[in-house]
């Protein structure tokens, strides 16, 4: 992809593609625990991304991409305590969210954001403990109604079984 975005620069499949890989590496880093490497690759995904969404502020694919990729860098400084920059790409998904249309029937939107407010929570929960528990059960909340809402309609989707069953654990913890 680097090579594809060196020869034409301005090419939008190229540079959707490269920020596509950065992501993918970001996620597969944060899974192994390299969150400082992690962070980083989101940080190439998300300039990329950036880059396309001005030029392009109604490309729906990026903006989902670009969903995903605040969400993970969100992950990867949550997990390295640095809650400042967590909130920080955590509250870039949720501008998103506010400023996108929704359609009920976009199911896998709908669950990205809804992981996100999960995230989001656990950030609330390990930054501040007890003492935020109210604000993280409303984070949680919202997205167990968003997961019943798709799952009411139909199946959730394989890789979204487990960020749903941590919220309904969390949330009975609380």
């Amino acid at each position: 992809d680097k090579q594809i975005v060196k020869e034409n620069p301005d090419g939008l499949e190229g540079r959707i593609g490269l920020s596509l890989s950065y992501r993918g590496v970001g996620e597969s880093l944060n899974g192994q625990k390299e969150y400082a490497k992690a962070a980083t690759s989101f940080s190439e995904a998300i300039k990329i991304q950036e880059q396309i969404m001005a030029s392009d502020p109604k490309n729906a694919f990026v903006a989902d991409n670009l969903l995903e990729s605040y969400a993970g860098a969100g992950v990867s400084y949550r997990e390295m305590s640095n809650f400042d920059s967590a909130e920080s790409y955590f509250a870039r998904v949720f501008e998103i969210e506010k400023n996108l249309k929704h359609a009920r029937t976009d199911f896998l939107r709908r669950l990205i954001i809804a992981k996100a407010h999960l995230e989001y929570a656990e950030m609330l929960l390990k930054n501040r403990g007890s003492g935020n528990t109210a604000a993280a059960k409303k984070e949680l909340q919202t997205a167990l109604d968003v997961f019943e809402d798709v799952k009411s309609a139909r199946p959730i989707d394989p890789a979204m079984v487990e960020p749903y069953e941590r919220i309904k654990t969390l949330l009975a913890s609380l």
